[in-house]
């Protein structure tokens, strides 16, 4: 299995992971958060364990070609997305493991992932601080 291979699956069985659980605990799963202020501690958990999976694999990529850090930082930014708003949160907030990685892309690839990312965040939306450090790496390397 290829560094790019190994992200791609960690966000998949994240994802898939996450999703067993909403059917496991019933529709107020969700809401624990919302009332309570916190996650249960099994999500808590897998959240945590995620965000570190996703930062090594991210570190083992820091030496890829430019098109391969191009696929990867497309693929943590654009292409994966939660399904509800906790997990959402999550792959939102792994965004910023992809800061170290757009020192990787071309000027060209950068433009084209900040275009898209415009796109998909525009400026009327909230950005995390994690979310305008990211923003204002491509747009320093698509410059």
């Amino acid at each position: 299995m290829t560094a790019l291979e190994h992200l791609t699956a960690l966000y998949r069985d994240y994802l898939e992971s996450y999703a067993q659980r909403v059917v496991d605990n019933g529709p107020l799963h969700g809401l624990h958060k919302f009332l309570l202020g916190s996650s249960t501690p099994n999500d808590r958990k897998a959240d945590t364990a995620f965000f570190q999976a996703v930062e090594r694999a991210a570190a083992d990529l820091w030496d890829a070609d430019e098109d391969i850090a191009a696929l990867a930082v497309r693929y943590m930014i654009l292409e994966t997305e939660g399904f509800d708003d906790s997990s959402r949160l999550m792959i939102e907030a792994a965004q910023g493991l992809a800061i170290p990685l757009v020192d990787r892309l071309s000027r060209e690839d950068a433009a084209a992932i900040l275009a898209d990312y415009k796109v998909r965040y525009p400026k009327k939306r909230l950005l995390s601080p994690k979310q305008r450090q990211l923003l204002a790496a491509l747009e320093q390397k698509a410059n």
